[in-house]
Protein backbone atom coordinates (compact mmCIF):
# COMPACT_ATOMS: atom_id res chain seq x y z
CA UNK A 1 0.00 0.00 0.00
CA UNK A 2 1.61 3.26 -1.14
CA UNK A 3 1.12 5.90 1.51
CA UNK A 4 2.98 9.03 2.49
CA UNK A 5 4.98 9.09 5.70
CA UNK A 6 2.99 9.94 8.83
CA UNK A 7 3.36 13.46 10.17
CA UNK A 8 2.99 14.72 13.74
CA UNK A 9 1.47 18.11 14.45
CA UNK A 10 1.23 19.43 18.01
CA UNK A 11 -1.67 21.76 18.70
CA UNK A 12 -2.10 23.06 22.26
CA UNK A 13 -4.93 25.52 21.82
CA UNK A 14 -7.68 25.87 24.39
CA UNK A 15 -11.07 25.10 22.88
CA UNK A 16 -14.51 26.28 23.99
CA UNK A 17 -15.02 23.26 26.22
CA UNK A 18 -11.73 23.87 28.01
CA UNK A 19 -9.86 20.97 26.45
CA UNK A 20 -6.44 21.31 24.89
CA UNK A 21 -6.07 19.45 21.65
CA UNK A 22 -3.24 17.51 20.08
CA UNK A 23 -3.57 16.32 16.52
CA UNK A 24 -1.62 13.53 14.87
CA UNK A 25 -1.96 13.16 11.12
CA UNK A 26 -1.55 9.53 10.10
CA UNK A 27 -1.69 8.92 6.36
CA UNK A 28 -4.11 11.80 5.98
CA UNK A 29 -6.35 10.56 8.80
CA UNK A 30 -6.63 12.82 11.83
CA UNK A 31 -6.16 11.33 15.28
CA UNK A 32 -6.80 13.88 18.00
CA UNK A 33 -5.96 13.75 21.69
CA UNK A 34 -7.60 16.17 24.13
CA UNK A 35 -6.91 16.85 27.79
CA UNK A 36 -8.84 18.81 30.37
CA UNK A 37 -8.14 19.28 34.08
CA UNK A 38 -11.17 19.84 36.27
CA UNK A 39 -11.97 19.47 39.97
CA UNK A 40 -10.10 16.42 41.26
CA UNK A 41 -9.70 14.69 37.91
CA UNK A 42 -8.05 15.14 34.55
CA UNK A 43 -9.72 13.78 31.45
CA UNK A 44 -7.76 12.26 28.57
CA UNK A 45 -9.76 11.79 25.39
CA UNK A 46 -8.50 10.81 21.95
CA UNK A 47 -10.42 10.07 18.78
CA UNK A 48 -9.35 7.38 16.33
CA UNK A 49 -11.62 8.08 13.40
CA UNK A 50 -9.97 5.45 11.22
CA UNK A 51 -10.01 2.58 13.70
CA UNK A 52 -12.68 -0.03 14.17
CA UNK A 53 -14.39 -0.73 17.50
CA UNK A 54 -12.34 -3.80 18.48
CA UNK A 55 -8.99 -2.11 17.91
CA UNK A 56 -10.08 0.90 19.94
CA UNK A 57 -11.17 -1.39 22.77
CA UNK A 58 -7.72 -2.97 22.79
CA UNK A 59 -6.04 0.43 22.83
CA UNK A 60 -8.26 1.63 25.70
CA UNK A 61 -7.57 -1.51 27.75
CA UNK A 62 -3.82 -1.21 27.20
CA UNK A 63 -3.70 2.46 28.19
CA UNK A 64 -5.83 1.81 31.25
CA UNK A 65 -3.65 -1.12 32.36
CA UNK A 66 -0.60 1.09 32.03
CA UNK A 67 -2.20 3.83 34.05
CA UNK A 68 -3.21 1.42 36.82
CA UNK A 69 0.37 0.14 36.96
CA UNK A 70 1.60 3.71 37.22
CA UNK A 71 -0.81 4.43 40.08
CA UNK A 72 0.15 1.21 41.87
CA UNK A 73 3.80 2.26 41.79
CA UNK A 74 2.90 5.54 43.47
CA UNK A 75 0.89 3.75 46.15
CA UNK A 76 -2.56 4.92 45.07
CA UNK A 77 -5.57 2.90 44.00
CA UNK A 78 -7.73 4.18 41.17
CA UNK A 79 -11.49 3.79 41.10
CA UNK A 80 -12.16 5.39 37.73
CA UNK A 81 -12.69 3.56 34.48
CA UNK A 82 -11.94 3.92 30.77
CA UNK A 83 -14.71 4.50 28.27
CA UNK A 84 -14.78 3.94 24.56
CA UNK A 85 -17.23 4.31 21.72
CA UNK A 86 -17.04 3.75 17.99
CA UNK A 87 -15.18 7.04 17.51
CA UNK A 88 -13.24 7.75 20.66
CA UNK A 89 -11.50 6.52 23.78
CA UNK A 90 -11.36 8.53 26.94
CA UNK A 91 -10.57 7.97 30.58
CA UNK A 92 -10.34 10.04 33.74
CA UNK A 93 -7.10 10.30 35.67
CA UNK A 94 -6.22 11.98 38.95
CA UNK A 95 -5.75 15.72 38.61
CA UNK A 96 -2.13 15.58 39.76
CA UNK A 97 -1.38 13.09 36.98
CA UNK A 98 -3.12 15.09 34.28
CA UNK A 99 -0.20 16.81 32.57
CA UNK A 100 2.24 13.91 33.03
CA UNK A 101 -0.18 11.38 31.62
CA UNK A 102 -1.15 13.70 28.78
CA UNK A 103 2.49 13.93 27.75
CA UNK A 104 2.79 10.14 28.00
CA UNK A 105 -0.14 9.70 25.63
CA UNK A 106 1.48 12.16 23.24
CA UNK A 107 4.68 10.10 23.21
CA UNK A 108 2.70 6.94 22.57
CA UNK A 109 0.87 8.53 19.67
CA UNK A 110 4.27 9.06 18.04
CA UNK A 111 5.30 5.47 18.77
CA UNK A 112 5.69 3.22 15.68
CA UNK A 113 3.38 0.62 17.25
CA UNK A 114 0.55 3.13 17.49
CA UNK A 115 1.15 4.22 13.91
CA UNK A 116 1.02 0.57 12.88
CA UNK A 117 -2.21 0.05 14.81
CA UNK A 118 -3.94 2.92 13.05
CA UNK A 119 -2.53 1.94 9.66
CA UNK A 120 -3.76 -1.62 10.16
CA UNK A 121 -7.18 -0.27 11.06
CA UNK A 122 -7.32 1.72 7.82
CA UNK A 123 -6.43 -1.37 5.80
CA UNK A 124 -8.88 -3.44 7.83
CA UNK A 125 -11.69 -0.93 7.19
CA UNK A 126 -10.91 -0.61 3.47
CA UNK A 127 -10.73 -4.40 3.04
CA UNK A 128 -14.16 -4.96 4.54
CA UNK A 129 -15.65 -2.08 2.57
CA UNK A 130 -14.34 -3.72 -0.62
CA UNK A 131 -15.72 -7.11 0.44
CA UNK A 132 -19.12 -5.55 1.07
CA UNK A 133 -19.08 -3.82 -2.32
CA UNK A 134 -18.50 -7.17 -4.01
CA UNK A 135 -21.23 -8.91 -1.99
CA UNK A 136 -23.78 -6.19 -2.67
CA UNK A 137 -23.61 -7.10 -6.34
CA UNK A 138 -25.54 -10.18 -5.22
CA UNK A 139 -29.02 -10.34 -3.70
CA UNK A 140 -29.76 -9.77 -0.02
CA UNK A 141 -33.25 -11.24 -0.25
CA UNK A 142 -35.25 -13.29 -2.73
CA UNK A 143 -38.63 -11.95 -3.75
CA UNK A 144 -41.78 -13.96 -4.29
CA UNK A 145 -45.16 -13.00 -5.77
CA UNK A 146 -46.47 -9.47 -6.05
CA UNK A 147 -49.46 -8.26 -4.07
CA UNK A 148 -51.38 -5.02 -4.13
CA UNK A 149 -48.97 -3.74 -1.46
CA UNK A 150 -45.71 -4.73 -3.15
CA UNK A 151 -43.21 -7.60 -3.46
CA UNK A 152 -43.38 -10.41 -0.92
CA UNK A 153 -40.00 -11.43 0.54
CA UNK A 154 -39.72 -15.18 0.02
CA UNK A 155 -36.45 -15.80 1.82
CA UNK A 156 -33.24 -14.23 3.11
CA UNK A 157 -30.17 -15.08 1.05
CA UNK A 158 -26.76 -16.06 2.53
CA UNK A 159 -25.48 -12.69 1.27
CA UNK A 160 -27.60 -10.96 3.95
CA UNK A 161 -25.71 -12.77 6.72
CA UNK A 162 -22.32 -11.97 5.23
CA UNK A 163 -23.20 -8.29 4.83
CA UNK A 164 -24.34 -8.03 8.45
CA UNK A 165 -21.09 -9.63 9.60
CA UNK A 166 -19.15 -7.04 7.63
CA UNK A 167 -21.35 -4.21 8.93
CA UNK A 168 -20.61 -5.37 12.47
CA UNK A 169 -16.93 -4.66 11.78
CA UNK A 170 -17.46 -1.54 9.69
CA UNK A 171 -20.88 0.14 10.19
CA UNK A 172 -19.95 2.70 7.52
CA UNK A 173 -20.83 0.07 4.90
CA UNK A 174 -24.49 0.99 5.39
CA UNK A 175 -23.68 4.51 4.16
CA UNK A 176 -22.47 3.07 0.84
CA UNK A 177 -25.67 1.14 0.08
CA UNK A 178 -28.16 2.52 -2.37
CA UNK A 179 -31.65 3.12 -0.91
CA UNK A 180 -33.12 -0.09 -2.34
CA UNK A 181 -30.29 -2.21 -0.90
CA UNK A 182 -30.83 -0.61 2.48
CA UNK A 183 -34.54 -1.42 2.31
CA UNK A 184 -33.64 -5.03 1.50
CA UNK A 185 -31.29 -5.13 4.50
CA UNK A 186 -34.13 -4.05 6.82
CA UNK A 187 -36.68 -6.33 5.16
CA UNK A 188 -34.30 -9.27 5.53
CA UNK A 189 -33.98 -8.62 9.27
CA UNK A 190 -37.76 -8.93 9.71
CA UNK A 191 -37.95 -12.03 7.54
CA UNK A 192 -35.14 -13.68 9.49
CA UNK A 193 -37.00 -12.89 12.73
CA UNK A 194 -40.07 -14.76 11.48
CA UNK A 195 -42.26 -12.04 10.00
CA UNK A 196 -44.14 -12.09 6.70
CA UNK A 197 -42.51 -9.21 4.85
CA UNK A 198 -43.41 -7.02 1.88
CA UNK A 199 -41.28 -4.37 0.18
CA UNK A 200 -43.46 -1.62 -1.22
CA UNK A 201 -43.08 -0.06 -4.70
CA UNK A 202 -40.79 2.93 -5.02
CA UNK A 203 -43.71 5.28 -5.69
CA UNK A 204 -47.14 5.50 -4.16
CA UNK A 205 -46.05 3.91 -0.89
CA UNK A 206 -47.16 6.84 1.32
CA UNK A 207 -43.75 6.89 2.97
CA UNK A 208 -43.80 3.18 3.83
CA UNK A 209 -40.87 1.07 2.57
CA UNK A 210 -41.29 -2.22 4.44
CA UNK A 211 -44.38 -3.95 5.87
CA UNK A 212 -43.84 -6.75 8.40
CA UNK A 213 -46.66 -8.93 9.75
CA UNK A 214 -46.79 -11.71 12.30
CA UNK A 215 -49.97 -13.70 12.75
CA UNK A 216 -51.08 -15.59 15.82
CA UNK A 217 -52.60 -14.50 19.10
CA UNK A 218 -52.98 -10.86 18.27
CA UNK A 219 -51.85 -9.86 14.79
CA UNK A 220 -48.79 -7.60 14.60
CA UNK A 221 -48.42 -5.33 11.59
CA UNK A 222 -45.43 -2.98 11.45
CA UNK A 223 -44.90 -0.36 8.77
CA UNK A 224 -41.38 0.97 8.43
CA UNK A 225 -39.74 3.85 6.63
CA UNK A 226 -35.98 3.65 6.12
CA UNK A 227 -33.74 6.68 5.66
CA UNK A 228 -30.14 6.15 4.62
CA UNK A 229 -28.76 9.56 5.47
CA UNK A 230 -25.15 10.68 5.40
CA UNK A 231 -23.41 10.93 8.79
CA UNK A 232 -24.32 14.22 10.44
CA UNK A 233 -27.65 14.55 8.63
CA UNK A 234 -30.42 14.26 11.22
CA UNK A 235 -33.95 12.97 10.73
CA UNK A 236 -36.36 15.77 11.64
CA UNK A 237 -39.74 15.73 13.36
CA UNK A 238 -41.39 16.47 9.99
CA UNK A 239 -39.84 13.32 8.52
CA UNK A 240 -41.18 11.20 11.39
CA UNK A 241 -44.56 12.91 11.46
CA UNK A 242 -45.24 11.93 7.86
CA UNK A 243 -45.02 8.23 8.74
CA UNK A 244 -46.94 8.79 11.95
CA UNK A 245 -49.98 10.03 10.05
CA UNK A 246 -49.95 6.88 7.90
CA UNK A 247 -49.29 4.48 10.76
CA UNK A 248 -52.07 5.87 12.94
CA UNK A 249 -54.60 6.87 10.29
CA UNK A 250 -56.69 3.76 9.72
CA UNK A 251 -55.96 1.57 12.74
CA UNK A 252 -54.62 -1.32 10.61
CA UNK A 253 -51.04 -0.93 11.78
CA UNK A 254 -49.68 -1.94 15.18
CA UNK A 255 -46.67 0.33 14.97
CA UNK A 256 -44.81 2.69 12.66
CA UNK A 257 -41.00 2.57 12.68
CA UNK A 258 -38.53 5.07 11.23
CA UNK A 259 -35.03 3.64 10.80
CA UNK A 260 -31.97 5.66 9.82
CA UNK A 261 -28.24 5.11 9.49
CA UNK A 262 -27.81 8.54 11.08
CA UNK A 263 -29.46 10.19 14.10
CA UNK A 264 -32.73 11.88 15.01
CA UNK A 265 -33.08 15.54 15.87
CA UNK A 266 -32.76 15.84 19.67
CA UNK A 267 -36.14 17.53 20.28
CA UNK A 268 -38.39 15.11 18.43
CA UNK A 269 -39.71 13.85 21.75
CA UNK A 270 -41.07 17.34 22.49
CA UNK A 271 -43.14 17.45 19.31
CA UNK A 272 -46.79 18.02 20.24
CA UNK A 273 -48.05 15.31 17.90
CA UNK A 274 -45.25 12.75 18.15
CA UNK A 275 -44.47 12.99 21.85
CA UNK A 276 -47.54 11.08 23.02
CA UNK A 277 -47.00 8.26 20.49
CA UNK A 278 -43.24 7.68 20.70
CA UNK A 279 -42.41 4.32 22.23
CA UNK A 280 -45.93 2.94 21.76
CA UNK A 281 -47.22 3.54 18.24
CA UNK A 282 -44.08 5.12 16.76
CA UNK A 283 -40.54 3.78 17.21
CA UNK A 284 -37.31 5.53 16.23
CA UNK A 285 -34.27 3.42 15.35
CA UNK A 286 -30.99 5.31 14.89
CA UNK A 287 -27.74 3.98 13.42
CA UNK A 288 -26.37 2.53 16.66
CA UNK A 289 -29.68 0.86 17.59
CA UNK A 290 -29.96 -0.53 14.07
CA UNK A 291 -26.50 -2.05 14.23
CA UNK A 292 -27.31 -3.72 17.56
CA UNK A 293 -30.60 -5.03 16.14
CA UNK A 294 -29.02 -6.50 13.01
CA UNK A 295 -26.28 -8.24 15.00
CA UNK A 296 -28.79 -9.61 17.52
CA UNK A 297 -31.06 -10.99 14.80
CA UNK A 298 -28.08 -12.51 13.01
CA UNK A 299 -27.14 -14.48 16.15
CA UNK A 300 -30.55 -15.23 17.70
CA UNK A 301 -32.10 -16.77 14.60
CA UNK A 302 -29.20 -18.92 13.43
Amino acid sequence: MNRCNPTFELVRKGSRNGKERVRVLIYGTSVECRARVFRTRAEIDFDLYSCNYDLQSQAADRLWDEYNSYRAETGFKTKMHPHFSKTSIWFDVHRNDGEAWFQKVLRELQDPDIITLCDAAIEFRDFYAHEAEELLLGTLIELGPKTNEGDVVRMVSPVWLEIVRLIQVNPGIMDTMDPRQFEALIAGSYKRAGFEVTITPRSGDHGIDVIAERRGLGKVRIVEQVKRFKPGHQVTANDVRALGYVALADGKHTKGVVTTTSRFAPRIGRDRYLGKHLGSKIELVDGKTLLDRLVRIMHEYE
